[in-house]
């Protein structure tokens, strides 16, 4: 009998520990997971003029990337990815910062203007 209650206490206490120990492997894994889905996130984001945009408002795209919901982003990124006014586009972004009220002809603009809004009032919060 002592043998069966020695098995038996094994087991319990060794449960917890191996459930801690797969635990704490898939949240290395889920994180591992994350950070490669971010870096392509942000490869593919840096091939866009959005980037440069972002940039040209100071709006710092890692954090654009921490703080935007990703479906927000992809939006955002198809809408750059289609849009006509590439000329208009690439002119202003060759001149250096823009200014938020000059964003007009952005597809993006609506969006853009949001994130300036958030971060003006986040600095005088």
């Amino acid at each position: 009998m002592k043998l069966l209650t020695l098995i038996i206490l094994a087991v319990l206490l060794s449960a917890p520990l191996i459930f801690a120990a797969v635990l704490f492997a898939a949240i290395i894994i889920n994180v591992r997971a994350g950070l490669r889905y971010r870096l392509d996130l942000a490869r593919e984001l840096g091939r866009l003029r959005l980037s440069k945009m972002l940039g040209a408002l100071g709006i710092d795209s890692g954090a654009y990337l921490h703080r935007e919901r990703v479906t927000d982003i992809y939006d955002a990124m198809a809408r750059c990815e289609h849009c006509a006014n590439t000329r208009e586009c690439d002119h202003r972004l060759v001149q250096g910062a823009i200014a938020p009220d000059q964003i007009g002809f952005c597809a993006n603009e609506a969006p853009l203007r949001q994130i300036i809004d958030r971060g003006s009032r986040d600095v005088t919060a």
